[in-house]
């Protein structure tokens, strides 16, 4: 039997990356292909309705308005955030600091679409994090804003139940106070901390965290789950061929002596097929 789903996953993932407009030649191993893909879909905003959510403190400057009033609607309409985003996304290589620390993105609030296809750039720009439900607007501030811990206060100030599972329960604080100045350095090298609100109140990294060399844990976490389901998922039909031969045969189908499966995804399902007979197999999702 040949069979080498991760080969296929991989291999779907450098069209995906192509499409985007990656040169995935310069990708070294399949593993950066997979950090690449899982980073740049951390990096964008998925387009799906949102309910859209403003801090009590949030405030816009009047110039901006129409700008703020355009990216709330297409939240609302879940339609593509892409083109508000940082124009570093054409650049595979590019680790989020603030995205990868707390989970926030800065949206820009231009109107005109340039020819890149990206809005006109805005000096101050709107920071929000999103989930699968929810929108949640914290202010707009200047361009740059990256370490400032009342960004992580304004969450828990207005939602801490959408970040509940990151607050470290039975820490009353942190031995040495961390500054926003802190944050920016030891971002720089890769350097987890901690936010410290008083109180008693103390969050893990929100976004997950980044590893030593700046990529996001949560992009390499995801890859080796990735590669284990699909793994699990090769060596199902592996353990299974008999079975699907029989059922095949029953059928009426000519199953090849040595098969051939290959891995498709479609959206979120993935099916093995034998490009024989074309038998495919359901494998749920990844």
């Amino acid at each position: 039997m040949e069979i080498d789903f991760y080969s296929d996953w991989i291999a779907h993932l450098k069209t995906e990356l192509t499409a985007f407009g990656y040169d995935t030649t310069q990708m070294q191993t399949p593993e950066s292909v997979a950090h690449t893909f899982l980073n740049l879909t951390k990096r964008l905003v998925r387009p799906i309705p949102r309910s859209v959510l403003r801090a009590q403190n949030f405030s816009c400057p009047p110039d901006l308005f129409a700008g703020l009033t355009e990216v709330e609607r297409k939240i609302s309409a879940g339609e593509d955030l892409s083109p508000h985003l940082s124009k570093l996304l054409r650049n595979p290589t590019f680790n989020d600091p603030l995205l990868n620390d707390w989970g926030i993105h800065h949206v820009h609030l231009g109107t005109t679409v340039d020819s890149d296809g990206f809005v006109d750039r805005t000096g101050p720009v709107l920071f929000a994090r999103f989930d699968n439900a929810n929108a949640y607007l914290l202010d707009v501030l200047p361009h740059g804003s990256w370490s400032l811990q009342r960004l992580v206060k304004e969450l828990h100030d207005n939602w801490p139940a959408s970040i509940s599972r990151y607050r470290l329960n039975g820490v009353i604080g942190l031995a040495t106070p961390v500054s926003d100045k802190d944050v920016a350095v030891l971002r720089k090298g890769n350097v987890n901390t901690m936010v410290d609100l008083g109180g008693g109140i103390v969050y893990a990294p929100i976004g997950g965290g980044y590893s030593t060399s700046g990529i996001s844990t949560d992009v390499v976490i995801q890859s080796d789950w990735c590669a284990r389901r699909i793994h699990q998922m090769q060596q199902a039909i592996v353990q299974n061929i008999g079975a699907i031969e029989r059922e095949a045969t029953a059928k009426g189908i000519d199953f090849p002596e040595h098969p051939r499966f290959e891995l498709l995804i479609d959206s979120s399902e993935l099916y093995a097929v034998e490009v024989n007979c074309m038998v495919t197999v359901p494998l749920g999702e990844m």
